[in-house]
């Protein structure tokens, strides 16, 4: 009747090891849309014949991708739940993962003029700036998120800034 719940478990991870993730958003989201009605079970019942029915499930319904992600951050789970001692037994999650095809997508040249339109209309400025420095700078997204004034070396981006700009 103690035992951890699988709900339980996943309330501990996010407060220990999610939470500083840039992915947590997206674990939550894993978790209600495909671990919910699971979230009662005791972690002992969750056997791998489970894991693999809903291995399965998630990547008829949802594609390959979502599927591997859920299965990792439940072996993650898992994982941890024994370094914090739980003596339930043995990780269940031992699933090979789909295939999986990476993609790559690149604006089409008839596409940029709806691009930068759309980019122009964007209400959060915020947004439309972070967008602009990302493509202008080529840098990462945690590079130009971590960015600061004194980051920005105008005088090597004056073909940038429109004429009349304070900056200018």
């Amino acid at each position: 009747r103690d035992e951890t719940t699988l709900g339980e478990l996943f309330t501990k991870f996010g407060e220990h090891h999610g939470q500083k993730q840039v992915s947590w958003p997206k674990m939550q989201r894993m978790f209600e849309m495909y671990l919910h009605g699971w979230a009662l079970r005791k972690l002992s019942s969750i056997r791998p014949f489970d894991v693999v029915r809903l291995h399965s499930r998630v990547g008829r319904e949802s594609g390959p991708y979502a599927a591997n992600r859920l299965i990792e951050m439940l072996r993650s789970m898992f994982a941890r739940a024994q370094e914090w001692g739980w003596q339930g037994g043995e990780n269940p999650v031992h699933v090979d993962p789909f295939p999986e095809v990476q993609r790559e997508r690149f604006l089409q040249s008839h596409e940029f003029p709806a691009f930068w339109r759309a980019l122009a209309e964007e209400p959060d400025v915020d947004f439309r700036d972070y967008i602009l420095m990302s493509l202008f700078t080529g840098q990462r997204r945690t590079k130009v998120l971590e960015m600061r004034w004194p980051d920005i070396n105008f005088e090597s981006m004056t073909w940038i800034i429109p004429k009349g700009h304070p900056n200018a």
